[in-house]
């Protein structure tokens, strides 16, 4: 998970972007939503600087939120 290309944190301030304009101009964003609260959640988890993959650790089951 260390060393990525791009980090949690980065993929998730891609989204919000890419979120915003669909927003701005009236296209469904449900997905995008769904994705950005679990990015939210694995930055809350401490795993903002660490690879997308780090995804999985707070999807485990039992994994802490």
């Amino acid at each position: 998970y260390e060393n990525p290309g791009a980090t949690v944190q980065v993929w998730s301030e891609g989204l919000e972007r890419i979120r915003s304009g669909a927003n701005d101009t009236g296209i469904d964003s449900e997905f995008l939503d769904l994705t950005m609260a679990l990015l939210r959640r694995v930055i809350a988890a401490g795993h903002g600087e660490e690879h997308i993959a780090a995804l999985f650790k707070v999807l485990r089951k039992n994994a802490p939120a």
